[in-house]
């Protein structure tokens, strides 16, 4: 698989071609505000949530895309970094998320979801707690390509249709944050597993975008950051409950 960065390089140049060339913009997505937005749709796990909220945020403050202004930032955001023949990934990041601030307004993705909705047990014990959480995490694996790559392919056919195997990766992380937000979990790690789930509910959420792009350039450009941001959250969240735990277990 190739770099998250030729990636990014490759999703840039295709959506630059497409706004670039005047391609006709649908009525976006994000042109209508989104309440209550279900994280995880309806479906065999659906039960596993149980009584908590599984919506995200309202979106308040909404700003309308201004296109003439993201065509003229991404052209020369764009040039400029593809100008100096390397730069990082974090840089590409950057960028993506200076034109959105700028411009709109994404929608929220992460689930509102609080410590009293975890399953909290006092008698669990760290080495169990520890052994099903890497079980359940470990699913991941079985996610079916890495998204941005599947992505970039989506955007640059102009693929208006919708991507099976992107659906199907958000419906796997939607299962997986289901069972992580059940399972029986110990006090002490209790804030760092929360996180661990909300990130993971995230994370469907923007895939399942991903999956149901309809052709907007626009809305592709707030996909990719939101992704790129919910993907840091991932990563942090983990790590964070990484650090946790072998603290835990050492004095344990």
């Amino acid at each position: 698989m190739e770099s998250r960065k030729q990636w990014g390089m490759v999703f840039w140049a295709g959506l630059f071609a497409l706004i670039a060339i005047g391609t006709a913009l649908t009525t976006s997505y994000f042109e209508n505000t989104v309440k209550n937005d279900p994280v995880v749709r309806a479906s065999s796990d659906s039960d596993a949530w149980k009584a908590v909220s599984d919506y995200v945020a309202s979106q308040e403050g909404f700003v309308a895309p201004n296109t003439d202004s993201i065509s003229k930032d991404l052209y020369s955001n764009y040039l400029a970094l593809a100008s100096r023949g390397s730069f990082s990934s974090a840089e590409l990041d950057g960028m993506v998320a200076a034109i959105v601030e700028k411009n709109t307004t994404a929608p929220a993705v992460v689930p509102v979801i609080t410590i009293q909705n975890l399953n909290l047990q006092q008698n669990t014990s760290l080495d169990t707690y520890g052994k099903l959480f890497s079980v359940i995490l470990s699913k991941s694996s079985e996610a079916q390509k890495y998204e941005l790559e599947v992505f970039t392919r989506t955007v640059g056919q102009n693929n208006a249709n919708g991507t099976p195997v992107l659906t199907q990766n958000s419906e796997l992380y939607a299962r997986i944050a289901a069972a992580l937000l059940v399972m029986e979990t110990p006090p002490s790690i209790a804030s760092e597993h929360l996180e661990v789930v909300k990130s993971i509910g995230a994370l469907a959420r923007v895939v399942d975008q991903m999956g149901r792009w309809k052709g907007d350039p626009i809305q592709a450009l707030q996909i990719v950051d939101t992704f790129n941001k919910t993907e840091r959250y991932v990563e942090a969240s983990i790590d964070a409950w990484i650090t946790k735990i072998t603290a835990l277990e050492k004095k344990s």
